[in-house]
């Protein structure tokens, strides 16, 4: 899930046994878009570690029969200023799989067209 407001970093147990892993913040009054990764019942009990890097960014490693997944969910800046500070987020945690690992990397990158100006 590209954009969750939850309190915390934690694992939130859903209806019918979905799990909602998600990142978030300590404190309400500084809330901001977190990420989360939805998980069905049939793959809640492969979950081999949950690591929230940090707000926008978070992984989850999955055992399955032959191999492992490991999924990581990021959410872009809205300005380009913060760019550099996503790009080295996103290549720390691609740094942290082991290479014989099936990847995916999702991720929100907030593209739009025009500018503020109503173009």
């Amino acid at each position: 899930m590209s954009l969750t407001k939850r309190l915390a970093s934690k694992t939130v147990e859903l209806t019918h046994d979905w799990k909602l892993f998600c990142s978030g913040v300590e404190s309400p009054k500084f809330a901001q878009v977190g990420v989360g990764i939805l998980v069905s019942p049939q793959l809640a009990n492969r979950v081999d570690e949950w690591i929230p890097l940090r707000i926008k960014v978070c992984m989850l490693k999955l055992k399955l029969l032959r191999r492992s997944l490991c999924l990581i969910q990021v959410y872009g800046p809205h300005a380009s200023a913060p760019y550099l500070e996503f790009e080295q987020l996103v290549s720390d945690a691609l740094l942290m799989v082991k290479t014989n690992k099936s990847t995916i990397l999702q991720v929100e990158f907030n593209a739009y067209l025009g500018n503020d100006a109503g173009e």
